[in-house]
């Protein structure tokens, strides 16, 4: 059985054991999953990384992500 994929996107300095760390830090847009197929990931985490969408150029936005309270 192969291993399971899991996917760390935004993961900046956090390393989690068994992920795969995406982060444009490493020249990777975490926005952009086209190298994997379609529910191949068992996990994806994704802390921290809606309030960077609109940097991405991906179209989302998310005004209440950067309001600070």
């Amino acid at each position: 059985m192969p291993e399971s994929l899991r996917l760390n996107l935004g993961a900046g300095d956090g390393v989690l054991p068994g992920y795969v760390s995406i982060d444009i830090r490493d020249g990777r847009n975490a926005f952009d999953l086209s190298e994997y197929a379609d529910e191949s990931a068992e996990t994806i985490r994704a802390a921290h990384l809606l309030e960077h969408a609109h940097y991405a150029g991906t179209g989302v936005t998310c005004p209440k992500c950067s309001e600070r309270t």
